[in-house]
């Protein structure tokens, strides 16, 4: 009695954490916030996005400008020639004597060029590389939207799975709650008939013995309880140790997956994957069989040149070119018959991948069905058994019934709750499993 006082106190403490619960909705709209395998997954198709764009770009012309201004210094020589007179008095008749004499200086002389221009180019033909690297990259881009769906699908089928086990958890409390109860009753009901003297001491210590073992189930699922919270938090995308309470039901009724497996195989991300690689690879065979022909662009220049500013000299050029390489050395017959085999990898990759999935998808859509009819049966077992709970119940208080038969029943009803209850949870989880082989989202 005393476990039992301190197993309703913590579930005192407890109980104001959940005072607004979660929807299913609200938990999904939290995780495609917080997710960081979901955001991984969104950056990694935008950079494919933006690769695939830039594919493009090959195909518009090139422009450019430059503007430039140098300014140079060279060594010169500078020669300066000087005259120099002489009087010489000579009598009454002065006489003048001019000599001249050279003088040579090394100085910095400074030239000034300034130049602007705008130039141009467009490749015309490239032997249809520039087309094949832009359908590479429409392939890359399909892949990662591929990854992405595959990701997104992985993601809702691990938040659904520990949604339905944080619900289960809970109802697991009240089930194990509801479970003590019972055995309680059950002991005062032996205690007073081993008071009379109609049971013995065995009767009434397998039932002591029941009490105890609910008290320690409702004292495990509670510990339960808080792991699934932490596991359904962590799957949100948060890492805080807050409480959460989930709102919401079991699905275990009108379900009916699509049984042409053969025909979802093709929708599935890993087959569309193995698919676009494929793709891919017939694509790079061309890539490299591009060498095998000319190259040929078109350019465009104009130049104004001068030591003025802004230049005045003009001069522009025109001109179309064409570039074969004759022999590259062979590389380029190896870099085909490599693309040709790596074509031949990718077919029987995809006809790998159909394989596994039909095995898979089978797996999956018989296990679907499998916890759904167990989950209908055991629904019906657990109605059967309270009816028989309460009829063999009701005749041993009476004197009709043996210990044995109500002991046995009562054990098979309180078992038959947790097995429906189990089984709610398997057959949920199931439809999400089979929904995340297809990829599916929600």
């Amino acid at each position: 009695m005393k476990n039992y006082f301190i197993i309703l106190s913590l579930l005192c403490i407890l109980s104001p954490v959940y005072g607004s619960s979660a929807s299913w909705e609200e938990v999904l709209s939290d995780a495609k916030i917080n997710n960081p395998t979901l955001k991984k997954a969104e950056d990694s198709l935008k950079t494919a996005r933006q690769n695939y764009y830039s594919a493009y770009t090959n195909f518009l012309p090139q422009l450019s400008a430059t503007v430039s201004q140098n300014q140079s210094e060279v060594l010169g020589k500078k020669i300066t020639n000087k005259e120099n007179e002489t009087i010489i008095n000579s009598g009454m008749i002065p006489i003048v004597l001019t000599s001249t004499s050279t003088k040579t200086e090394t100085i910095m002389q400074y030239t000034r060029d300034n130049k602007t221009g705008i130039s141009a180019s467009l490749s015309l033909f490239s032997g249809f590389a520039d087309y094949s690297n832009v359908k590479m990259k429409k392939c890359d881009l399909d892949i990662a939207e591929q990854n992405y769906r595959r990701a997104y699908s992985d993601t809702i089928y691990n938040l659904k799975k520990k949604f339905f086990q944080l619900l289960w958890a809970q109802q697991m409390i009240q089930l194990t709650n509801d479970i003590l109860k019972q055995r309680q009753k059950n002991l005062g009901m032996i205690q007073l008939k081993y008071d009379s003297g109609t049971e013995d001491l065995g009767s009434l210590s397998r039932v002591r013995v029941d009490k105890y073992n609910a008290e320690y189930e409702v004292s495990s699922a509670m510990r339960y309880l808080k792991t699934a919270q932490i596991q359904l938090i962590n799957s949100i995308g948060r890492n805080d140790l807050s409480e959460i309470e989930v709102q919401g039901d079991f699905i275990t009724e009108n379900f009916k997956p699509d049984d042409n497996t053969k025909g979802l195989i093709k929708t599935t991300p890993e087959y569309l994957i193995a698919k676009y690689n494929l793709d891919k690879a017939k694509y790079n065979i061309k890539l490299a069989k591009s060498t095998l022909f000319p190259s040929v662009s078109f350019s465009w220049s104009s130049t104004k040149s001068g030591a003025d500013w802004p230049p005045l000299d003009n001069s522009w050029n025109l001109g179309i070119n064409a570039s074969y390489p004759f022999f590259p050395g062979g590389k380029n017959i190896y870099d085909i018959k490599i693309a040709i085999l790596n074509q031949k990898v990718a077919e029987k990759n995809m006809l790998e991948t159909e394989y596994q999935l039909s095995t898979r998808l089978l797996i999956a859509f018989n296990d679907v069905f499998d916890k759904n009819e167990l989950c209908n049966v055991l629904k019906k077992i657990f109605e059967a058994t309270k009816l028989q709970s309460d009829i063999v119940t009701q005749k041993y208080v009476n004197g009709l019934a043996s210990y044995i038969d109500w002991y046995s029943v009562e054990n098979d009803f309180i078992n038959s709750k947790k097995n429906y209850l189990n089984s709610q949870r398997d057959a949920s989880v199931s439809q999400a499993a089979w929904k995340n082989q297809l990829g599916s989202g929600e």
